[in-house]
């Protein structure tokens, strides 16, 4: 299970996609930061604000471990361990490091003032990198702070199955949701063959997900009608099949599918909207407890 923060930044990034993808309703963002991405904020600049009363503490006081604990966890859940400020924290010492010449009578006292100016010189470090990621956040966004992070999906993600037909801009911006949402999405178009034949290799890696996106898009014309490609009905089947109730299904607006096709609880979108679909992921994803 994920903890509580990050289905938080998981529905952040649900509106953050609407912004991007509905042109027609950015504009009601401009005056007014997404709420979700002021508590993403306000949790940063609470560990920054907390750097003051560590100044007039100790090092390695129980509050001042737990706020080192708290900080290296939250840079690295929002940039990920390959980020210059994340590595930039969990570098510092917070004490006097290397040998030092003590000429005092009181030797242990020395040390101590040795080790406590080096401490609040680190909490000043911190307090800057601390600024740096709320100023970037703040310029940037999310998404393009951690593609110049290095940002890299964590061992163990959850797999997601996307079946789909042709190659549209919903695909791109579903795959781009998942990974920044820390799941592992699986595209089996996008991977190698590996000498199998196309119906053995979604079946081996359907197998091994968690669960099943079904992306139905306007693909085929038949008639007056819209369908969707025919391998996406086939692996509709395949996915109730593999992972029983644990399927996800997105149908574009104005894709009908033919008679033999069992009736499902469809997501709608459009190529231009797709907030109703990442929604829906979230919603499921949840339900899964996958989130």
């Amino acid at each position: 299970m994920r903890s509580g923060d990050e289905v938080n930044r998981i529905q952040w990034e649900v509106r953050l996609q609407q912004t991007a993808c509905d042109g027609g309703a950015h504009s009601r963002f401009n005056n007014a930061m997404d709420d979700l991405t002021e508590k993403l904020l306000d949790e940063l600049q609470a560990l920054l604000d907390a750097i003051e009363g560590l100044e007039r503490g100790q090092p390695y006081s129980p509050e001042h471990v737990r706020w080192v604990q708290n900080t290296s966890f939250a840079l690295g859940r929002l940039l990920g361990s390959r980020s210059a400020l994340y590595h930039s924290f969990v570098n510092l010492n917070f004490h006097a490091a290397g040998s030092f010449v003590l000429s005092g009578w009181d030797i242990e006292k020395e040390k101590r003032q040795l080790h406590l100016e080096a401490y609040r010189k680190d909490l000043g470090i911190a307090r800057g990198i601390l600024q740096s990621a709320i100023d970037q956040l703040k310029k940037v966004g999310l998404d393009q702070l951690r593609k110049e992070s290095g940002y890299r999906i964590a061992a163990g993600a959850h797999k997601v199955f996307l079946a789909h037909g042709t190659h549209t801009p919903a695909l791109d911006r579903i795959e781009r949701y998942l990974r920044s949402s820390g799941f592992e999405p699986v595209i089996v178009s996008r991977l190698p063959s590996e000498g199998q034949a196309i119906d053995d290799l979604v079946e081996q890696r359907m197998s091994e997900c968690s669960c099943a996106i079904i992306l139905a898009t306007k693909d085929d014309q038949v008639g007056d009608k819209w369908q969707p490609r025919p391998n996406v009905m086939h692996e509709i089947g395949l996915a109730q099949e593999k992972l029983d109730d644990r399927v996800i299904y997105l149908k574009e607006s104005g894709c009908k599918f033919p008679s033999n096709v069992g009736p499902k609880v469809w997501e709608s979108f459009s190529q231009d909207d797709l907030a109703p679909a990442f929604e829906k992921i979230s919603r499921e994803l949840h339900g899964f407890g996958l989130i």
